[in-house]
């Protein structure tokens, strides 16, 4: 049985891309995909639901996505004009120096076996809606 679980951080030394972006659902999909291993391949795909703001880059090399908190959370709804009271949270993505961010009600994680170009594990989350795809 496949399962996903709520994110709250994740380190990786591979290269993280984003692959959907729906706008109508206001979500965000980045998919990684592992060197392979005795003839498997990971993927990892990390989903952003319920997006409000977001600076982000296309891709990322070794890329590290961490819930923040305190001052730094703080500073993130200054910036984007998040109210605490709005049940978002605040994810930093950090890779080769820079720091990116996304605000969300939830992001999920999910690691499996899939291959570039195999329909995504959260693909009912897409389903049957207008997405921008970057491929």
């Amino acid at each position: 049985m496949e399962i996903h679980r709520k994110l709250d951080s994740y380190s990786s030394m591979g290269v993280m891309k984003l692959v959907i972006f729906a706008i109508g659902h206001s979500q965000l999909l980045f998919q990684e995909f592992g060197e392979e291993v005795s003839g498997d391949r990971k993927r990892v795909e990390v989903l952003f639901k319920g997006v409000t703001a977001m600076k982000v880059c296309r891709e990322y090399e070794s890329v590290e996505i961490r819930l923040a908190e305190g001052d730094e959370r703080d500073m993130i709804f200054l910036e984007t004009r998040t109210l605490e009271s709005d049940s978002r949270h605040a994810w930093v993505i950090e890779s080769d120096g820079m720091q990116n961010y996304v605000v969300a009600l939830t992001a999920l994680i999910h690691s499996d076996q899939g291959k570039f170009g195999d329909r995504s594990y959260f693909r009912s989350s897409f389903y049957n809606i207008g997405i921008a795809t970057l491929d």
